[in-house]
Order: C-alpha cells, then structure tokens, then sequence
C-alpha cells in the first residue's frame, strides 16, 4: 500500500493536510465491502489552533466515494485539547 500526505501551514494558526491512500492492498473480491473500481481514498483537513492546547479539526474523508455503502464523503469535526501533568 502506498500512501501520500502534504501537510501546509497558513499562517501561525491555520493547517491544511492532504493524503491520498492508493488502496494498492484493497481486497476486489465479490463480497469485499469496497467497491470493485476503487481509486484510492482522498481526505482532505483544516486544523485551527486555538491557544497551546487547544485546536479544532475539519476533516472530509472519502472524497473518491470508495467505502462500504458510500454515497456522499465522510465529514469530521475534531476538538484536541492537551493536557499534561
């Protein structure tokens, strides 16, 4: 499997991150729960830092719509708080 990422900061505050996942290793059997003509997973995030400790990600998964039952991308929202003692 083969995957490639790209991180770039904007700014003191504000990241974006773009990976690509080839799906090399994907499985193309009949009941695998991938879809036969897969091109690879695209995901794409904003990370926003807030204070040292605190930061908020944005993520959208699957662009290429190649998961299980997949109709439109997955989407995440990410609070990051670090604490250490």
């Amino acid at each position: 499997n083969l995957l490639l990422g790209v991180v770039k900061s904007i700014g003191p505050v504000v990241s974006a991150a773009l990976e690509y996942d080839t799906a090399l290793n994907a499985n193309y059997e009949a009941n695998d729960d991938l879809r036969r003509d897969v091109k690879g997973f695209l995901n794409v995030g904003i990370q926003v830092t807030m204070t040292d400790n605190l930061s908020v990600h944005l993520t959208a998964l699957d662009l290429l719509e190649n998961g299980p039952a997949t109709t439109v991308m997955d989407r995440s929202i990410r609070i990051v708080y670090r604490f250490s003692f």
